[in-house]
């Protein structure tokens, strides 16, 4: 059972409502004034309003009949009086909540889709997963979700993570293989009743297999224990594209995938992971500066894991490194190649070499255009880079 606002939540609007959401159906009936209720602490009164269970039996919820009061604790509860289809007691629960000083009149905005509008080639095992900006309503998500290419709706299983953000739907069975699709998100509502301004869709298209293959980190920006810049891209290098939903960098959610600790300070850095077009790289954005001097640790994977458009988990580490306390601004030249520009009769099989004048970082790597499956660094050198066909 999980309960909206959760338990200890501060600073919720006036005018939200009380969601529930269940692990199996229930009997509506058993559903009562006195088996579901809410408590002004101030007051040691209830707090009246209607009570309303989801057609799958599965989610119940609460309207007051006038928005909450200003700064007032509440406690609600729910009673063994509740009953599952076998006549099975609930096991009862209570959790208390605080309220702001303001009503929530804006709503829930689309942060991430598993996968981007016009993907190709996506696993015929795809989990389809949506995230919001806020917490939304459980009784609201039945507008989320999966058509085939002549508009009929694909059966799936919806549920809806710990935090109330992340919409899973799992179609079970595969999906048909080379086939377009379309992910539909609408209809969803806060918990304030606010609408989700625009709908959203993402077409999409199959590949012709199932993805059970679990991921690894390809390369990094950085060097595990170097001295970089003020001004460092921390970025990863993925085996294969991730769903931006699974993305988190905040350890306080329980939930973080990508986080970046001050070891010098003791306290995890603000900041966001951004996902590239192609779905295989992942950079820390950094809402703070670091400081001159300090060692980080980078983790990806710290709480959970990084996950696949599959499902399937990243498997993930951590890297160490420490500032200089001065930012690079001078762009790296090549000063020897191997292929002099404008060579001609060039073996098949060449194996090319590129010398800079300072060194470098993974980010090449991650760059490298000509022949990206096996660009390499030479062994113990940042400073030469070879390159060539694949074998």
């Amino acid at each position: 059972m999980s309960i909206s606002p959760t338990n200890g939540d501060a600073d919720v609007p006036l005018n939200s409502l009380i969601d529930v959401v269940l692990s199996e159906p229930i009997i509506p009936a058993t559903v009562t004034s006195d088996t579901f209720y809410v408590v002004d602490t101030a007051t040691n009164q209830r707090f009246e309003g209607a009570v309303s269970v989801s057609d799958d039996k599965t989610s119940i919820s609460f309207v007051p009949n006038s928005p909450f009061l200003v700064g007032r604790q509440y406690y609600v509860t729910l009673s063994s009086g509740i009953q599952d289809l076998f006549g099975l007691a609930l096991l009862g629960q209570t959790t208390y909540f605080t309220t702001a000083f303001a009503s929530d009149g804006q709503g829930p905005v689309v942060v991430a889709t598993t996968m981007s509008d016009g993907a190709t080639q996506v696993p015929t095992n795809t989990l389809l997963r949506v995230q919001f900006s806020e917490v939304i309503s459980a009784l609201y998500v039945g507008d989320i979700k999966l058509l085939d290419a002549q508009g009929a709706e694909v059966p799936v299983t919806r549920s809806l993570s710990g935090d109330k953000k992340v919409v899973t739907l799992d179609p079970g069975p595969v999906l048909d293989a080379s086939t377009s699709y379309v992910f539909t998100v609408d209809g969803v509502r806060d918990l304030s009743g606010n609408l989700l301004p625009n709908a959203v869709q993402v077409d999409f298209t199959t590949g012709a297999d199932t993805d059970t293959t679990i991921g690894n980190i390809v390369n990094w920006s950085f060097v595990s224990g170097a001295v970089l810049p003020m001004n460092v891209v921390l970025e990863i290098a993925l085996s294969e594209r991730i769903d931006p939903t699974t993305v988190n960098t905040d350890p306080a959610t329980g939930q973080a995938s990508f986080a970046l600790y001050s070891n010098t300070q003791g306290r995890f850095m603000r900041g966001s992971g951004t996902v590239s077009a192609d779905g295989q790289r992942l950079r820390f954005v950094r809402d703070e500066a670091l400081q001159a001097g300090h060692s980080y640790t980078l983790y990806v994977t710290y709480n959970t894991y990084l996950y696949d458009l599959a499902g399937n988990r990243i498997n993930g580490t951590s890297r160490g490194f420490t500032t200089s306390g001065v930012e690079d601004t001078t762009t790296p030249v090549v000063t020897d190649t191997s292929l002099p520009d404008g060579s001609i009769d060039v073996a098949v099989n060449s194996r090319f070499v590129f010398s800079t004048d300072e060194a470098l970082s993974d980010s090449c790597l991650i760059a490298c255009r000509c022949c990206p499956a096996v660009c390499r660094w030479r062994p113990r050198s940042r400073w030469v880079l070879t390159g060539g066909p694949s074998r």
